[in-house]
């Protein structure tokens, strides 16, 4: 059987990705998920033209650094689907795939040969950078993409 490479997947694609690298661990808190998705979209789709979707995730510079709304929207958007749980612990929001959506990101790569380069370029950050400290995810991407920080609250605390 020939497997297709697909490049008209839609963006949240990615969150499915990246929620199931690093054997499907969940991702704590909003901020980490948002700064492993712009580093998704810089180093692996933008990096190594690793893309899945003719569609990107517009980040603009923000209060914590790079930012857009549509990762929120998105992710919000496969919870309503059953594919996304958001587990609210205190301040905390807790994200990891539904059985429905580990089945689909399964069938994504059963199906699409680009997507499982994709899922390593992925696993490769998660693995990196989730169960970091916070603050040195920040100051990575603090660090390596500078124009981002342009309207940072926080840039101070990070240098």
């Amino acid at each position: 059987m020939n497997k297709k490479v697909n490049k008209s997947l839609p963006r949240q694609v990615y969150i499915l990705l990246t929620l199931y690298a690093g054997n499907k661990e969940p991702i704590h808190d909003q901020l980490r998920l948002e700064k492993l998705l712009f580093l998704v979209q810089k180093e692996v789709i933008e990096g190594k033209g690793l893309n899945l979707s003719i569609e990107d995730y517009n980040f603009r510079a923000y209060k914590y650094g790079p930012f857009t709304e549509e990762v929120y929207d998105d992710v919000w958007r496969l919870k309503e689907l059953g594919l996304v749980n958001i587990e609210e612990r205190g301040d905390t929001k807790i994200f990891s795939l539904t059985e429905v959506g580990v089945k689909l990101v399964e069938n994504i790569l059963r199906e699409n040969e680009n997507a499982q380069k994709v899922l390593r370029a992925i696993e490769e950050i998660k693995k990196r950078w989730n169960k970091k400290d916070i603050k040195e995810l920040l100051k990575y991407v603090y660090r390596n993409y500078p124009e981002y920080t342009e309207k940072s609250l926080i840039k101070h605390i990070l240098e």
